[in-house]
Formats: structure tokens, sequence, C-alpha cells
């Protein structure tokens, strides 16, 4: 596709999801940038972006990327999830409410389910931080959303993947 039409962020971003399947990750980075270039105002490519680098445990640098994304659409739902999760695996809950109550504010959900998300980040941290190393998780995996349990479960309740995204 990127032979084609060398302007195409889709192609270069494809591109980089099968180099980043393959564990290819410097390539993959680089397809990534490109597309970015192309489109920067595509939240999903600064959301593929920060999967690779939540990927290698470059924790700044996801989190920054998933900023841009929500910079970009506030209700992004799969940068909501992910850099919620992000900021609990850290330890940091208040910047996981925050980034969840922005977040469901950004899809209306109902106040309920933002203090439903809310209680649910801080009790999972808390079972988190007596049994964290207790448990064997104490080894980071290679995949970001392996290593904290509320991810999807937990946000998906107010913030659906798709939710917010553009078409």
């Amino acid at each position: 596709m990127t032979e084609t039409n060398p302007s195409s962020a889709d192609g270069w971003s494809n591109m980089g999801l099968v180099l980043a399947h393959m564990d290819r990750f410097r390539d993959a980075e680089e397809m990534y940038k490109k597309a970015i270039s192309k489109n920067p105002s595509a939240p999903h490519l600064h959301d593929f972006l920060a999967s690779l680098y939540a990927r290698q445990n470059r924790d700044d640098e996801a989190r920054e990327s998933w900023e841009r994304a929500l910079a970009l659409n506030p209700g992004y739902g799969q940068a909501i999830i992910e850099l919620s999760a992000l900021e609990g695996r850290a330890g940091r809950l208040v910047e996981a409410v925050r980034v969840l109550e922005e977040g469901c504010a950004a899809v209306q959900a109902p106040p309920s389910v933002r203090a439903s998300a809310a209680t649910s980040v801080s009790f999972i941290s808390g079972w988190m931080s007596s049994n964290w190393r207790s448990s064997g998780w104490g080894k980071r995996p290679s995949r970001s959303r392996t290593r904290f349990p509320t991810s999807v479960w937990l946000i998906s309740s107010c913030c659906p993947a798709d939710a917010g995204r553009r078409h």
C-alpha cells in the first residue's frame, strides 16, 4: 500500500502493526512515526505507537502518546483504558482515576458509572499492592494489557474501546 500511495498513513500504520507483531519494535516504531507524520490528527495512530512503547516497558513515552491521542479525541476509549491502566500499574491512582473521570465525561457516561470505575480502581490497586509480589506478578510481561488486572474489565463499563472514536 505504501508503494502505491506513499502518503497513506494507513499503509504505514499497517506495516507497523505487522512489524510489531513480529517483535521488530524499532522498525514498527519507524512506521508508526511515518504514519503520524502523514496524519498527525489521527488518535488511533498515537494509540498504536503508545501500545508499542508499552510493550517495551517505555512507560513515559507510552503515556505521552496516549495523552496525545486523548488531546485529539478525549473520548477515545482505547487510550482511556490503556492510559488509566498504565497509571494504575505505576501506583498513580489519582492520575488513573482522573483519566477515567475525564474519559467517562467525554463519552457522557452516567455519574454512577464514573463513581463505580473510580471505586474499582482503588479496590483493585489496593489488592494489587498487597498481592503483587506474593502472586508472582513481580515480573513485567511484554504486553501492557496483562500487567494490571483492571484494564478492559473495569473501564469498559464506562468507556468501551470504540467510544468516542471518530469514523
